[in-house]
């Protein structure tokens, strides 16, 4: 039961030196390491979107929306 315990205690410590010191320096290196974005697309190359709106009885206040 001890060694359980231990275990689990030590896994936590772990777990919280990896959050708060370790994973920060972790992503920025791999923040580095990657491509930078690459540009907006133009507003000719997007698609067309549809919006449907299941509305009863409401087609005077749509427009007001």
């Amino acid at each position: 039961m001890r060694l359980a315990a231990e275990l689990l205690f030590w896994a936590s410590v772990a777990a919280i030196v990896y959050h708060h010191a370790l994973y920060p320096p972790l992503l920025r290196l791999l923040a580095r390491r990657r491509p930078p974005p690459r540009a907006a697309a133009v507003p000719a190359d997007l698609p067309h979107v549809t919006l449907v709106i299941p509305a009863y009885q409401e087609a005077r206040f749509i427009a007001q929306k």
